[in-house]
């Protein structure tokens, strides 16, 4: 974050990342940006990343991180109590085998 050939989205993240793994405080972590990159919000910190399901390229500003992390949480957790996944289905050609009380006794 202090080296003076990394982009302001760069030292952004490092300090974003850094302050998560030491176990920073919120204030601490503010008082590095502020340090770092100056008023807060007062620089652009772009940053460009590949979405992975269709490939593309896509640009954004680092201050909005944490709302985008945010909403892509969101959505994922939307989708994954959304779709139904049948665990107990039978595939076909497949043989069902009756479980018997004598099965669930201890020590058999």
């Amino acid at each position: 974050m202090w080296s003076p050939h990394l982009d302001n989205g760069i030292r952004l993240l490092s300090i974003r990342v850094y302050a998560m793994q030491s176990g920073m405080g919120e204030e601490e972590r503010l008082k590095v940006e502020r340090e770092v990159l100056g008023e807060l919000c007062g620089v652009d910190c772009e940053l460009y990343y590949t979405v992975s399901i269709d490939g593309t390229e896509k640009r954004v500003d680092g201050w909005l991180l944490p709302a985008i992390e945010t909403t892509r949480i969101r959505d994922e957790r939307n989708e994954i109590v959304s779709v139904e996944i049948d665990y107990y289905g039978v595939d076909t050609g497949e043989t069902l085998t009756n479980v018997n009380e004598s099965d669930l006794r201890y020590g058999r």
